[in-house]
Formats: structure tokens, sequence, C-alpha cells
């Protein structure tokens, strides 16, 4: 090749890019990175690990009810209502009222909603028991 090429010549005194060699979201006022504006580098003496210490106390994470908590027999023994016509007593049973009273007055959604309590109750019921417990870290003795 006899022509200079100074983008791989490292001697070469740098040059503003044309239009059309930039990017997308490139300017030709944008400056290339110094150093001040790349993240510091770790030392080798910052990469040891740390010196032996006491042990720090176990934990174990356990979740605690904070308020009433539901039964998922309880629930489905009420979804049995609605087959002799009673449908959605298992979501006043939930704390769903509104969605208690459409079941109610119109049998489930005419059917439809009853197929999906058949499969959704069990998770209801959790997510209800959740609502109403917490986290918390109790110590290992």
């Amino acid at each position: 090749m006899s022509r200079h090429d100074p983008i791989f010549d490292p001697d070469a005194p740098a040059q503003a890019p044309v239009a059309s060699e930039l990017g997308p979201f490139e300017s030709p006022t944008s400056e290339s990175p110094t150093s001040e504006h790349l993240p510091p580098t770790l030392e080798p003496s910052t990469l040891e690990p740390p010196e032996p210490g006491p042990e720090a106390p176990a934990y174990q994470i356990v979740r605690v009810a904070t308020g009433e908590q539901r039964s998922v027999g309880v629930a489905y023994a009420l979804f049995c209502l609605s087959f002799i016509g009673v449908a959605g007593i298992q979501h006043f049973y939930l704390g769903h009222f509104f969605r208690g009273a459409l079941w109610l007055l119109t049998w489930g959604l005419f059917g439809i909603g009853l197929i999906y309590d058949l499969f959704a109750t069990g998770s209801q019921v959790y997510a209800f028991n959740v609502r109403r417990s917490t986290v918390v870290a109790q110590p290992l003795i």
C-alpha cells in the first residue's frame, strides 16, 4: 500500500473526523474520552482478600403472618357451593367483594369464571396470605 493510513499510524497528528466517518450518535465536536472520564483502575493491593475476623451471625429468612391467614381448603369448599347455584362465595372469603358480587349475580360469569376459579383459587389464597405477612431475618442460635 502506497497510501499512508493515519488511522493506524500512532505518530500521525489528530484530525477531526469527516461527517461520513461518524456514527449515528456522534457529532463532529465530540471528543474522545480522556483519562479523567474513564473509571479508575484497581491497584493490586485492593484485590487482596480481607483479613479473617469474627464470623458474622447466621440468619434465616422467614415469612411471618401479620394478619389473618386463609385456608386453601376452605376456599375450595366455598367454591364447591357454585355447583348448587351459589357462585362466588370464595371471593367474599378472600376479600374480593366486587368480584364476589359479580360472580353471585351472573353465576360465575355464566360458568366461564368458574372454570377460571377451579385453577386460580389456590394462587388467590396464596396472594391473600402473602399480602398479610412480612419477611424478617431471624438469627440462628
